[in-house]
């Protein structure tokens, strides 16, 4: 697959070539797509209704037969949300599981409006309803996801190598 912006991965990355991906959710589907251990499955950038009020929260669902992964997921996203970079808490969710398919289901969704969240300076001269703080913390979310989500991955792998080689071997 290309890139997280390039013109395809909007199709390429959805099920039904007739609905590609929504433009501002495309680059965080493919974030969580691209290191191979989670499924993407339904995703969606968040919509208001013609008054101009929030209908839909952008979420990104996805299955994963790793829950490591899945912690990494979430703290990636909650240290983002303790550097100030985010408008809103997100979080990971468990939504259900598919009997034909042994792994939760989870979803990545924004929480509710967090006092004070997001550094003052980046609000500047930016819209501030709520559907376009969600489209920026999407585009936050996804800046980085795949290099400091591997990085993440790496930086515990070592953690247990680490412990590993500590402990006696069992016979």
């Amino acid at each position: 697959m290309c890139s997280p912006h390039c013109p395809i991965v909007r199709t390429v990355l959805s099920c039904d070539e007739q609905s590609p991906l929504e433009a501002r959710v495309a680059p965080l589907v493919y974030g969580l797509n691209a290191l191979g251990v989670v499924q993407t499955t339904w995703s969606c950038e968040g919509h208001e209704n013609e008054c101009g009020e929030l209908q839909r929260l952008p979420r990104v669902w996805f299955y994963s037969p790793s829950v490591a992964y899945v912690g990494l997921v979430h703290d990636y996203v909650y240290g983002l949300h303790l550097r100030l970079l985010l408008g809103r808490e997100w979080r990971v969710t468990t939504v259900g599981q598919i009997n034909s398919l042994e792994c939760p289901l989870f979803a990545l969704e924004p929480g509710e409006p967090s006092v004070n969240s997001r550094k003052e300076p980046e609000l500047k001269g930016k819209s501030t309803s709520a559907l376009g703080e969600l489209h920026r913390d999407l585009s936050q979310l996804a800046k980085s996801f795949e290099g400091d989500v591997r990085t993440m991955a790496r930086q515990e792998v070592q953690k247990i190598e680490a412990f590993l080689s500590n402990c006696p071997e069992s016979t």
